[in-house]
């Protein structure tokens, strides 16, 4: 064989390789469908920062969303932003300046979901009444910066107690009735995956020097924070630690908590993306 021909005989077989797309399409799937947008507003079990410093490399709350629902073969293509914050209430993304610097600038968004309350009650005079009017004034500005956007309204998960997680959600579920909006209610069932372990969804984090010394070779994993605390995303070290004052405290999420949120997350917007999608064609 000539050097020549086994020259095209090599690029013949290396270049489909190479120029293969990252994800191949079905021959009788579009193929300029357009991705539908998907906002994730609220605070700090929203966004997940303490699980995306210790295990950066894990599917995350949007990642999870995104996965769930690129398995159901009848949707277009779905792109979930997740523009959640650390302590956020709704009157700081208002007043900071965040909401006109992040939020409304973003462009064609088909579903924003809106998940605020536990700050919002820890930081308000009057949580009442002044929670209700900035759930309003948040709605009423994405409606005018995103007129096409579908709002939906999430309860909170499991934080503040019963009395506490009421407090928020039943203003959440009658702004929604008041609005007649979507309401994505989390709280029903995380609270009950919460019945197979009350601490299974929750990282535990407490400060360095409260670890014993003769423990502290078994950390693996963990990770130190700046602020001096140790957290662990799963119940590995529980046997060892569980009588460490605060050790169960923390009530955020962990990964698994996220697959929880995800996972609701994902089965509420399925039918709503279908219905979109029709109503669109």
């Amino acid at each position: 064989m000539t050097r020549s021909r086994c020259l095209f005989v090599v690029l013949a077989l290396w270049f489909p390789v190479c120029s293969s797309p990252a994800r191949s399409l079905a021959a009788d799937e579009p193929q300029n469908v357009h991705p539908i947008r998907v906002l994730l507003l609220g605070d700090s079990t929203c966004i997940g920062s303490v699980c995306r410093t210790v295990a950066p490399h894990a599917d995350h709350l949007e990642q999870v969303i995104e996965k769930l629902l690129a398995t159901e073969k009848d949707l277009p293509p779905v792109q979930v932003l997740n523009k959640g914050r650390d302590g956020e209430y709704i009157r700081g993304l208002l007043t900071s300046g965040r909401y006109d610097r992040e939020i409304m600038p973003i462009k064609d968004l088909d579903f924003v979901l809106v998940r605020y309350g536990p700050n919002d009650r820890a930081r308000l005079k009057d949580f009442p009444k002044e929670f209700p009017h900035d759930l309003r004034d948040l709605l009423e500005r994405l409606r005018k910066n995103h007129p096409r956007a579908s709002l939906v309204l999430m309860t909170m998960i499991p934080l503040a107690g019963k009395k506490g997680d009421a407090e928020v959600n039943d203003i959440v579920r009658s702004i929604a009735t008041e609005q007649k909006l979507p309401l994505c209610d989390i709280h029903t069932r995380y609270a009950a995956e919460l019945k197979f372990g009350p601490n299974m969804l929750n990282y535990r984090r407490v400060p360095l020097k409260d670890i014993p010394d003769r423990v502290r070779p078994l950390l693996g994993d963990a990770t130190v924070l700046k602020d001096g605390t140790v957290v662990v995303l799963d119940n590995g070290l529980d046997a060892h630690l569980r009588d460490v004052p605060n050790w169960f405290r923390d009530r955020h999420p962990n990964l698994a908590g996220y697959h929880v949120i995800g996972d609701e997350t994902a089965k509420f917007l399925a039918p709503l993306i279908r219905q979109r999608s029709r109503h669109n064609k």
